[in-house]
C-alpha cells in the first residue's frame, strides 16, 4: 500500500533534481571556465581562485595571509574586502552570490554575500568625495598670498 507512495516520492525527488533553466547552467559553466582561465594564467602557488556552494556561486580568492592568529587573517580579510566593491553589478550578472577569502596555510574562510556589496556608483562617489576632500585640505594648507 505504501509503495505507491514512496515511488511517488522517488520519482518527484529524481524529476526536481535539477529544474534550473539552461541559462542558469550557461552561467555556472561559466563561471568554473573563468576560476580555471584566472588560475591558468594569473595563478601562483600564493594565489589561486576557487569557487564553492551547490551551483558554484561563492567566489573565493585563495592566497596566505600571513599570521596564524585567526583573529589577525580575519581582520586582514575585512581590510581587503572592499577590493570586491565596484564589481557588485558584473558579479551579480554573472551569477555570484557570495564572495570571500580562504587563507591558504590555515583554511579560514571570509564570505560576504554580493549584495552587500557596493556598487560602482557608490564607489565612484566615495573616490570623488575624498578627491574633493584633498583638494580643500591642500587648499587650507597653501598659505593666503597677499
Amino acid at each position: 500500500m505504501r509503495a505507491p507512495y514512496a515511488f511517488l516520492a522517488v520519482t518527484l525527488l529524481v524529476a526536481a533534481c535539477d529544474l534550473r533553466t539552461e541559462e542558469a547552467k550557461q552561467l555556472e559553466a561559466k563561471r568554473l571556465q573563468m576560476i580555471q582561465q584566472s588560475n591558468d594564467t594569473e595563478g601562483t602557488p600564493q594565489l589561486r581562485w576557487a569557487t564553492k556552494g551547490k551551483h558554484h556561486t561563492t567566489f573565493l580568492r585563495i592566497q596566505p595571509f600571513g599570521s596564524p592568529d585567526p583573529n589577525e587573517i580575519r581582520a586582514a580579510m575585512m581590510k581587503e574586502m572592499p577590493n570586491y566593491d565596484a564589481g557588485k553589478e558584473l558579479m551579480e550578472e554573472e551569477g555570484w552570490t557570495h564572495v570571500g577569502f580562504r587563507d591558504r596555510d590555515t583554511g579560514i574562510e571570509l564570505v560576504k554575500p554580493v549584495s552587500e556589496l557596493r556598487g560602482v556608483d557608490a564607489v565612484m562617489a566615495d573616490l570623488a568625495a575624498k578627491k574633493r576632500a584633498e583638494e580643500e585640505r591642500q587648499q587650507k594648507a597653501v598659505p593666503a598670498k597677499q
